[in-house]
């Protein structure tokens, strides 16, 4: 008895785990000394869960679709189509939700471009990227977030932008971005590309007049189609 009251006295005034505190008790305590052991390992097991819930209550994200996405980044064959992040009220007023296991084909016409791009440019960039059926591309998460990305998406399409928005790193490597925005139009075989920011219609018709690839003539008559 006398010995538990020594540790009771302990515990309450000093910053001790049980396990150092057990350390110093005689054997003879050994069955007492187990129990509070698991005991304070649930206690940090419940620590843990606790940090782990209160992280997911701040990010408000379905914990599924982030690993897919992180998982696809690192070693992924297509690009991920990521237009479709939206809200999700039904289930808390933050959620993001998303078509997120779309896997698409390298479209014929993309413009390589990043979130430093000021929204005006990306704007207007979407209403012409719309018209002939590009892309815009993404070379990864900002910051490492899925949450910053769904934000900025979500804020892009209140605005006005309509146009597919891909996370494609192997392009970004393929086509040897180092600027943004890029254009780029390709085929089966080569690609050619012009980086300034410039509107699609300038794009084109540079890329008609200097490139090597025929198919730039046929997105500038679908163009000036929508313009005439």
């Amino acid at each position: 008895m006398r010995n538990k009251l020594f540790l009771f006295f302990v515990l309450i005034s000093a910053p001790l785990s049980f396990s150092q505190i057990c350390s110093s008790l005689s054997p003879k305590h050994d069955a007492w000394i187990k129990e509070l052991r698991v005991k304070e390992e649930n206690a940090s097991k419940n620590q843990a869960a606790i940090e782990t819930i209160a992280l997911s209550e701040k990010n408000k994200m379905r914990v599924e679709d982030v690993e897919w996405l992180k998982g696809r980044l690192n070693s992924q064959s297509k690009p991920i189509d990521v237009s479709f992040l939206k809200k999700d009220q039904s289930k808390c007023k933050n959620c993001f939700t998303g078509d997120l296991l779309n896997i698409l084909e390298e479209p014929k016409f993309q413009i390589f471009i990043s979130f430093s791009v000021p929204d005006n440019i990306w704007c207007s960039l979407s209403q012409d990227l719309a018209k002939i059926g590009g892309s815009f591309v993404l070379v990864g998460l900002p910051n490492n977030s899925f949450s910053e990305l769904s934000e900025k998406i979500i804020k892009l399409k209140k605005m006005g932008v309509d146009a597919q928005i891909q996370i494609d790193p192997i392009a970004f490597k393929k086509y040897q971005i180092s600027k943004v925005p890029t254009f780029v139009v390709s085929d089966d075989h080569k690609y050619d590309k012009i980086s300034g920011c410039i509107s699609v219609e300038y794009a084109l018709n540079y890329l008609s007049e200097k490139g090597e690839v025929s198919f730039s003539k046929s997105l500038q008559r679908k163009l000036r189609g929508f313009h005439d």
